[in-house]
């Protein structure tokens, strides 16, 4: 189904066959409005042949290179601060389904604003299932050391079952820029970047699978030189391994033999995520030590 998607799509983009849309298997809009009154408005959905860049098939328009409008708008994109410039900005982004098999899909949003705090506003009954239960807006990229203090927006988290609506300040400190929370647009604007999530229910624990399966643990714990992972009884291998400091920073985890070699990591907290061969995945929290 992947490659048969693909392979029209490139035959749309030479004009070999007609350029169609589709549509998405789910979506719904994300309603900003700053304290002056100016709006703007996000479509934020997934589908099974949804992806985490630009798909003209789902009516996605790359805005990449334009500059954000005065005094207000709002972009999903793919900027982040070790990647450079933009190679998408989209006022829509139609992402892999995230109920049969990808865990939390996340997206990148760049809010051009000039009159804070900002209101943001949903269906909340749209995430009251199983599935959707977990998805969230957040000033903290969600995966790595998402769930403490230290990002400079307020509220930090909210997720989209529990409210409809939620006000929140600048990602921005210009006393304290840490670029994990901005990026520099064309031509030169400072923009604050939030994060948002599909997820269950999952995301908002920690260290464990999934509801109702084995635990994994990392062990020693604090750790000097390796850390090994025991999946206890689930006999599922590890597909996929992310590490993320105190700061939301994605560290370098090459997997051999279920041990991971941490020589390199400068001592600190840090947070694991692994994702099984099942699809299956959860949190392990670690100390590095000196």
């Amino acid at each position: 189904m992947r490659e048969n998607y693909l392979t029209r799509l490139f035959l749309c983009l030479l004009g070999i066959v007609p350029c169609t849309l589709q549509a998405q298997q789910f979506s719904f809009d994300l309603i900003f409005e700053d304290s002056a009154g100016n709006t703007d408005t996000l479509v934020i959905g997934y589908d099974t042949q949804g992806t985490l860049y630009q798909d003209t098939v789902f009516g996605e328009v790359n805005l990449a290179g334009t500059p954000m409008n005065t005094p207000f708008e709002v972009r999903v994109t793919n900027a982040h601060q070790n990647q450079g410039d933009s190679l998408f900005e989209t006022k829509k982004q139609i992402v892999p389904d995230s109920c049969s098999g990808w865990w939390f899909p996340q997206l990148t949003i760049a809010i051009h604003c000039e009159h804070w705090p900002v209101k943001l506003s949903w269906d909340s009954t749209l995430f009251g299932n199983a599935c959707l239960e977990g998805s969230v807006f957040t000033s903290a990229h969600p995966g790595g050391w998402w769930d403490v203090a230290g990002h400079p927006a307020s509220p930090g988290r909210v997720f989209m079952a529990g409210k409809s609506s939620e006000t929140f300040t600048s990602n921005f400190n210009p006393a304290n820029p840490d670029p994990v929370y901005y990026l520099v647009h064309s031509p030169g604007d400072t923009v604050p970047v939030y994060w948002f999530a599909f997820g269950d229910s999952s995301l908002i624990r920690l260290n464990t699978i999934k509801p109702g399966r084995e635990t994994f643990r990392a062990y020693p714990n604090p750790a000097r030189e390796y850390l090994s992972l025991d999946l206890g009884n689930n006999s599922s291998g590890i597909r996929e391994v992310y590490i993320y400091d105190a700061n939301g920073k994605e560290w370098e985890a090459p997997l051999e033999n279920d041990r991971i070699d941490i020589r390199h990591f400068p001592p600190g907290i840090y947070r694991m995520r692994v994702i099984l061969e099942n699809g299956y995945s959860g949190y392990v929290t670690w100390l590095k030590q000196e």
